[in-house]
């Protein structure tokens, strides 16, 4: 990996010249990451990724990762690394003006930011974002575009940031938008560990909201031993932060769940969706449960996923 033309602030992951913050009891975003995908949802995750930084007074930071295939060479022939070369050029120059245009954008934002180019020979861009990834709060993604470039383009990233970094992942899809803080949002609801990583992760965002809808599709019956109104006790955990949490609980009546929850959330005027990130990582085609895949190419709202 190297690093090219960093424009810093002074931070780095470990926090060397940061200026400690109150913690006053709250989750808080200090450090947001973006990379540049080439996506057409890119300039609408990146106004999200601004908004929340401007928000929350966090650290942004943006990567234009260039693509930089190896060149193949013969024993006799070194005409093909030479060609490659003139490739390389191309991207980087490419690379260093897109750069220079997001710097020039962020001049307008009341944002401590910076802009890194960030070269990917030896892996692919996806996998260079993680080691960003891994030293923020969030993450935030282009979502899809409803082309097959494009889909598998998301979808490699998706992978790798949810899988790979241990942190949240807010994606937003073309002409998507976040306004803050946040007014209604929804968080799909099921009893497990992914559900509950991405209900602690989306606090910072869900304790200002006027109005949370805690979704539950199909729920089990209660259980007098453990509980007996399923959801309650994640309802009455959320309220103990701060949150306004209104339980919810709908029957799916065979309809895809992701379906069923997009539905509910257009009708709250919900802003942003939580759930739980599910699937199988470090494969190189990723493999996600129905509702993570589901939800990736077809909510019209931000999703914020954790894994």
């Amino acid at each position: 990996m190297i690093w090219i033309n960093s424009v810093a602030t002074g931070r780095d992951c470990n926090g060397a010249g940061r200026t400690p913050a109150a913690i006053q009891g709250k989750v808080m975003l200090k450090d947001i990451f973006i990379p540049m995908t080439g996506a057409p949802a890119d300039a609408s995750a990146l106004n999200v990724a601004v908004a929340l930084a401007a928000h929350h007074q966090a650290h942004l930071t943006i990567a234009e990762l260039v693509n930089l295939q190896a060149p193949v060479t013969g024993p006799w022939d070194l005409a093909p690394a030479m060609a490659m070369g003139e490739v390389h050029d191309s991207l980087r120059a490419q690379a260093h003006a897109n750069a220079t245009r997001l710097r020039s954008r962020l001049q307008k934002e009341a944002v401590d930011s910076e802009v890194r180019v960030v070269e990917a020979l030896s892996s692919p861009p996806p996998e260079m974002a993680v080691s960003l990834a891994q030293c923020a709060d969030l993450s935030v993604l282009a979502g899809t575009a409803g082309s097959p470039v494009n889909d598998a383009i998301a979808s490699a990233f998706f992978s790798e940031l949810l899988f790979g970094s241990g942190r949240p992942l807010l994606v937003v899809p073309p002409r998507g938008q976040l306004s803050l803080p946040l007014k209604r949002a929804v968080i799909g609801w099921t009893a497990n560990r992914h559900a509950a990583r991405a209900v602690h992760d989306a606090l910072s965002l869900l304790r200002d909201a006027e109005r949370v809808d805690l979704v539950m599709i199909d729920a089990p019956a209660g259980q007098p031993e453990k509980s007996p109104d399923p959801g309650s006790d994640i309802a009455d955990h959320l309220a103990r932060h701060g949150v306004a949490v209104n339980l919810v609980k709908k029957e799916s009546n065979d309809n895809p769940l992701s379906q069923v929850l997009i539905e509910h959330a257009q009708k709250a005027k919900a802003q942003m969706i939580v759930i739980g990130g599910y699937g199988h990582s470090r494969l190189r085609e990723w493999v996600a449960g129905g509702m993570t895949r589901e939800m990736l190419v077809k909510s019209p709202l931000p999703v914020l996923y954790s894994h």
